[in-house]
């Protein structure tokens, strides 16, 4: 109960995001590096370092992608492959994560973002609308696309800034 009424207060606080450049490359290696990752679990970073950072609130884009990189690794409980990757996407930039788990059922994509829905068993169903919620802030998009038994792949297209 705890737990649920934290989650709640932090999404009601939301507070509005501050804007910097912050280098993509170095904020998904640092989450990727701060991860306890099963063994069974490849990952792989695909981003030129010549690529545009990406503008906004660091350290709520660290929480997007860090809840997109803890379900990736949920949906694989019996290990696979991640793939990090960077897109450019005219005056923004496409962050791509994909994995190779279990996938979500069609019946479920609309309500994946929707608040205290979830899948998991020990889940409260927060974490994607915060994810969403953060994007949204930022004048984002977050798109998901999935296939049951191959993966799922979530997009975040932000903002992006020509330096770092």
């Amino acid at each position: 109960a705890n737990d649920v009424i934290t989650a709640l207060s932090d999404f009601a606080k939301l507070p509005l995001p501050t804007s910097e450049p912050i280098p993509v490359r170095a904020l998904l290696a640092e989450l990727v590096s701060g991860m306890e990752l099963p063994k069974s679990i490849s990952t792989t970073i695909v981003c030129d370092d010549q690529m545009p950072a990406i503008v906004g609130d660091r350290r709520q884009l660290a929480i997007v992608f860090g809840n997109l990189l803890r379900n990736a690794v949920d949906a694989m409980p019996d290990g696979g492959q991640l793939f990090l990757r960077t897109v450019p996407d005219g005056p923004c930039l496409r962050v791509e994560i994909q994995d190779t788990g279990v996938g979500i059922a069609s019946s479920d994509l609309q309500k994946v973002f929707e608040p205290f829905f979830s899948t998991k068993t020990r889940g409260i169903g927060l974490g994607l609308a915060i994810t969403k919620a953060i994007v949204d802030n930022h004048r984002g998009q977050l798109l998901v696309s999935s296939k049951p038994g191959e993966g799922t792949c979530f997009t975040v297209r932000v903002e992006g800034s020509a330096s770092a």
